[in-house]
């Protein structure tokens, strides 16, 4: 189930099934880092054991690209590896962290807005026992942007203005001109239907990737395309092409 894409770059595609989006990996010299935790421990765990059964070692650490489930609740099972995520990222995690699982709290979640269907469905599915949800805050901190060193190659943590998530980040790989965007292309799916962009955010974002020097982008629920392909889409939002 993991896919190569060079001699340092790996992801495990997304299952829409349970909303587990992609997670990436760059193997580094003597270190590695893995882009998002997945949904759940169990996705977590699939993760690890493919990296092992390809003899690739367990990551050093583990960025997360933004705050909501599907990205986060496998940070459990990451326990060997150091978690990292921007300063807001956190702070919605330290939010999660009190969230009650029954189906009275979830509920409610969906009826004032704190959540929404959509991940509540997907949520119940990924976990048949909602006791098993544990979420947990990151080790490594940042405000805007963050380097880790692996060798030959290094990752950077970027946030970026976008429409998804105020705390959205990318994974910039430079030697390898290689973008793992997590969800930072979508739109706004958690204040109001239908989901929107905001013409001002995304063209914020858009002039940010425009600038980076990079040829191949992993997206969170999709596959891997090219930077010319991934901003076009991006430009056509904006009315652009």
């Amino acid at each position: 189930m993991l896919k190569q894409l060079s001699d340092r770059i790996f992801y495990l595609p997304f299952d829409d099934s349970t909303d587990r989006p992609n997670l990436g990996y760059v193997l580094g010299d003597g270190r590695s880092f893995a882009v998002d935790a997945g949904n759940s421990p169990r996705h977590a765990s699939l993760f690890l054991d493919q990296l092992s059964d390809h003899g690739l070692p367990a990551p050093s650490f583990v960025g997360l690209t933004h705050w909501h489930w599907d990205h986060t609740y496998g940070m459990a099972g990451f326990s060997g590896s150091c978690t990292v995520a921007c300063t807001r990222t956190n702070e919605y995690l330290q939010k999660m962290m009190a969230w009650k699982w029954d189906d009275a709290s979830m509920k409610d979640r969906v009826r004032t807005g704190e959540d929404i269907k959509f991940c509540d469905t997907h949520i119940r599915r990924e976990y048949p026992d909602r006791n098993e949800i544990v979420v947990v805050p990151a080790d490594i901190l940042f405000d805007s942007c963050i380097r880790f060193g692996l060798g030959a190659v290094h990752c950077e943590m970027r946030r970026i203005v976008n429409s998804h998530s105020d705390d959205c980040c990318v994974v910039y790989v430079p030697e390898e001109r290689f973008l793992f965007a997590g969800d930072i292309y979508g739109e706004d799916f958690h204040h109001g239907w239908p989901p929107k962009h905001y013409p001002e955010k995304l063209a914020v974002l858009v002039g940010e990737l425009e600038r980076l020097d990079f040829t191949t982008v992993l997206p969170g629920h999709a596959d891997p395309e090219s930077k010319d392909m991934f901003l076009d889409r991006l430009n056509k939002q904006l009315g652009r092409r």
